[in-house]
């Protein structure tokens, strides 16, 4: 005696069958959008690449132009890095006690 196939189970490969297709569909109707999706981040990412070159070129620019100006003015350029050396010691400093201060009031 063969087992006939139980007709419930060829209804369930009817409809797998069914949304398979639909998938397929929905694939191919959406395949451009992925598409001007993924043109449009490869523009942006051309752009960015462009503006990173203009934006190195320029400082690189201001690096020369900087390090020009520290040679023609030792003097003035020691004096500027000594005064932003001590800004940034003065602002650790006072960053430092402040956290001394708030570990001090906890109340646990």
């Amino acid at each position: 005696m063969a087992m006939e196939p139980h007709p419930s189970l060829e209804h369930q490969i009817d409809e797998l069958r069914e949304q398979v297709a639909r998938v397929a569909r929905f694939a191919a109707s959406h395949g451009a959008d992925f598409d001007d999706i993924r043109s449009g981040a490869a523009g942006a990412a051309s752009g960015i690449v462009h503006s990173a070159q203009g934006a190195a070129t320029r400082v690189r620019r201001e690096a020369t132009d900087v390090a020009k100006a520290a040679q023609e003015h030792p003097v003035t350029a020691a004096t500027l890095f000594a005064g932003i050396a001590a800004a940034g010691f003065a602002l650790g400093f006072l960053v430092a006690v402040n956290a001394i201060h708030e570990r001090d009031r906890r109340w646990f």
